[in-house]
């Protein structure tokens, strides 16, 4: 059963589409919690970013509850650039959940750019996989990561990288 305030994603997808497209609906911009403002300094790869704060500091950030590939790995490239378009397409902030930072000091936030939450649609377009964890959107990354898995897009695809990439699932 779908928690109330979840945010539901849209996928406009094709199979075979190397890219896939994310729109939002009226009720996922509606529920976007307030977090703070950020501006994108650089994304490293599809989950990992250096962000100024609203403080004027600097901060390493790592999407809660995804793991992209890296940008040496089958996929890799392609998620960096997904994020960065999902990244340039408005004003962006930082929200929390309950773990604060990964064993690297590197905060873990969701990342919202106009109500869109951006791990979550990092999972909808097949660009990152879901790290279960202790975090409150766990069951809805899961239950979107399986749309995208079954829908073959992204790294599903089955010509991405030769038939190579992950096909175990979380």
């Amino acid at each position: 059963m779908r928690k109330p305030g979840y945010l539901i994603l849209t996928m406009v997808v094709s199979a075979c589409a190397p890219q896939a497209s994310i729109v939002t609906t009226a009720s996922t911009v509606a529920a976007a919690p307030t977090g703070d403002p950020i501006e994108i300094v650089r994304v490293f790869d599809g989950d990992s970013l250096i962000v100024e704060l609203d403080d004027g500091t600097e901060g390493e950030i790592r999407l809660l509850g995804i793991n992209a590939p890296e940008g040496s790995e089958c996929h890799g490239d392609t998620a960096r650039q997904t994020l960065e378009r999902l990244l340039d397409s408005g004003p962006a902030s930082l929200v929390a959940d309950t773990e604060d930072t990964d064993q690297f000091d590197r905060l873990l936030r969701y990342i919202y750019v106009d109500g869109l939450n951006v791990n979550l649609a990092m999972i909808a377009s097949g660009d990152a996989i879901v790290l279960q964890g202790d975090h409150s959107l766990d069951a809805e990354f899961v239950a979107i990561a399986d749309a995208a898995a079954d829908s073959r897009i992204g790294m599903w695809a089955p010509q991405v990288c030769g038939g190579i990439c992950p096909r175990s699932r979380w």
